[in-house]
C-alpha cells in the first residue's frame, strides 16, 4: 500500500530560518569572500598580441589611391589573411623561434581577420606567455611582405597599428563572482541545515518528543536572551527572571507537584540526554519555585564527576556529600541554604574513583531515605543519562525522572539512548523539560 506523504509543516520551517538567519548571512558573505580570492588565483585565458595591417594595391606607394584601388584591395583582403596563416610562413616562424609548437597548434593560435568593407586585416596570435605572442606576432608581421610576395604579383602590406599585447584582464571578474560565491555559500548554509534537521535530527517541537519518546512535556523554559552561549548554570532569584520564564516555571511547577502526589513520590532524579542541557539550572529553579509554593525542598548534588551546585549557590562548603555518607560530618552539618531562595542544597566535591561505587551503595539510600522524613521534594541533579552509569544507579534512589531537552540540540538518537538506559533499570518517567524553548 502507497504511504501518503507527510504534509509540510510550514511553521517549523520559518522557525527554522529564522532561528537560522545569522547562519544564513554569515554563510553567504563567507562564499562572497571566497569567491572573491579564488578569482585572484584563477587560471586567466591566454593573453593576446595584436596589430592591424592595411593592404595596399599601390605598385608606387607616393601615387594616389584610385576608387578602382580601393575596391580592389578591400576585395584581397580576404586572400591576404589566408596567407598570413598559410603552413609555409608559419613553418619558417617555428624554426625561427625553435618552438615546440606544431603548425597545426601554431595555426590555432594564430588568427587573421579582414574588417568588414575596410583594406584592414586584424592580426592576433594567443599564447600563455605575453612576450611569446608578441615575438611570433612581430615576426609574422616582418615575414608578410617577403612570403605574400611569393604568391601575390602586387600590392604590399602596411603596419597600420604596431604589434603589441592586450592588457591583461582584471581579476576580480566584476560582480558574477560575488554573486556566484554568495550563492555557493547559500547552497552551503542549505545542505548545513538539512543535515541538522534531517541527517542529525533533533528536537524542535512538543510534537517530536511525543513521537520518539512518548513522554509528555511537563514544562518549556523559554531561551534567555544574550546568554545563549553561557552554559552554566542559570539561578534566577526573586523576581530577576523574565515574565516569560517566570509564567513557564510556574507551569512546571504546577505539573510536577500534581505528578508527586499522584505517584505519591517525593524523591525525583534530574537528568538530561547528554551534557550542556541546561540540567542543573532546570534543578534548581524548579526548587525555587517549589519552595515559593510553600514546599520544603532538598536539591542534592549527584554529578560527582563535576560538581556545580556550590559554584551556582556561592557556597564554599566544608563538608559535603560524601563525608555525610561516611558519617564523618553530621548530616545536618553538610546542608546550605541557598540564600533567598528558600530551599537547601546538599553539595557534593569531585569524585576521584568511580561515582556509581558512592552513589549506588547502602549508605546513599539510607541517607535519601532519612530525608524524606524532613523533605517534601527532593531533586537529584544527575549528569547526563545516556553515557553515565551513575544516573542508572539514581534512578533507583527516584520515585520519578525528569528528562531536560535543550530545542535544537538534543539530537533524537541522544534522548532515545537516555531512555533505554534508564528503562533497562526500571526508572519511573515523570515527563520532559524543554529547555531553551521557542514556540514552532
Amino acid at each position: 500500500m502507497e504511504q501518503k506523504r507527510a504534509p509540510t509543516d510550514y511553521r517549523r520551517l520559518i522557525a527554522l530560518l529564522r532561528r537560522s538567519l545569522p547562519a544564513l548571512l554569515l554563510c553567504a558573505i563567507l562564499g562572497a569572500e571566497l569567491a572573491a580570492v579564488c578569482v585572484r588565483f584563477w587560471p586567466q585565458p591566454p593573453r593576446q598580441a595584436l596589430a592591424l595591417l592595411l593592404v595596399d594595391p599601390r605598385a608606387n606607394r607616393s601615387a594616389a589611391l584610385t576608387g578602382q584601388q580601393i575596391s580592389a584591395a578591400k576585395q584581397m583582403v580576404g586572400t591576404y589573411a589566408v596567407l598570413l596563416c598559410n603552413d609555409t610562413l608559419l613553418e619558417n616562424i617555428k624554426e625561427t623561434w625553435q618552438m615546440d609548437a606544431t603548425v597545426a597548434d601554431l595555426r590555432q593560435r594564430v588568427t587573421a581577420l579582414p574588417v568588414e568593407d575596410t583594406q584592414l586585416i586584424q592580426l592576433s596570435v594567443r599564447d600563455e606567455d605575453p612576450a611569446r605572442a608578441l615575438a611570433v606576432l612581430q615576426s609574422i608581421v616582418e615575414s608578410a611582405p617577403g612570403a605574400l610576395a611569393n604568391f601575390v604579383g602586387g600590392g604590399a602590406l602596411q603596419v597600420v597599428s604596431p604589434p603589441r599585447v592586450e592588457e591583461e584582464p582584471a581579476r576580480d571578474g566584476g560582480v558574477w563572482p560575488l554573486l556566484l560565491g554568495a550563492g555557493m555559500g547559500l547552497l552551503l548554509c542549505a545542505v548545513w541545515l538539512f543535515v541538522r534537521t534531517r541527517a542529525i535530527r533533533r528536537f524542535i517541537s512538543e510534537r517530536d518528543v511525543e513521537s520518539n519518546l512518548a513522554l509528555p512535556v511537563l514544562g518549556r523554559l523559554p531561551p534567555v536572551r544574550g546568554l545563549a552561549f553561557l552554559r552554566g548554570v542559570l539561578v534566577w532569584r526573586q523576581d530577576e527572571a523574565p515574565a516569560s520564564y517566570r509564567e513557564e516555571l510556574e507551569s512546571l511547577c504546577i505539573n510536577v507537584r500534581f505528578l508527586l502526589e499522584e505517584q505519591s513520590c517525593k524523591v525525583v532524579l534530574v537528568t538530561g540526554a547528554a551534557a550542556r542541557e541546561g540540567k542543573s539550572s532546570v534543578a534548581v529553579n524548579l526548587a525555587a519555585a517549589l519552595a515559593d509554593a510553600g514546599l520544603r525542598v532538598l536539591v542534592v548534588e549527584g554529578n560527582l564527576r563535576r560538581p556545580v551546585l556550590h559554584k551556582a549557590m556561592d557556597i564554599v562548603p566544608p563538608a559535603v556529600l560524601q563525608d555525610a555518607l561516611l558519617g564523618a560530618v553530621p548530616r545536618e552539618e553538610c546542608m546550605y541554604p541557598a540564600a533567598g531562595l528558600g530551599f537547601w542544597v546538599l553539595p557534593a566535591r569531585r569524585e576521584p574513583g568511580p561515582p556509581t561505587a558512592v552513589l549506588g551503595g547502602p549508605a546513599m539510600r539510607e541517607l535519601i531515605s532519612t530525608f524524606e522524613h524532613q523533605y517534601d521534594v527532593i531533586l537529584l541533579d544527575s549528569p547526563a543519562a545516556a553515557p553515565m552509569a551513575d544516573t542508572a544507579a539514581l534512578s533507583r534512589l527516584a520515585g520519578g525522572v525528569l528528562l531536560v531537552l535543550r530545542q535544537w540540540g538534543t539530537t533524537v538518537a541522544q534522548a532515545a539512548r537516555a531512555r533505554r538506559s534508564l528503562d533497562a533499570v526500571g526508572a519511573q518517567w515523570l515527563g520532559v523539560v524543554y529547555n531553551e524553548f521557542d514556540a514552532v
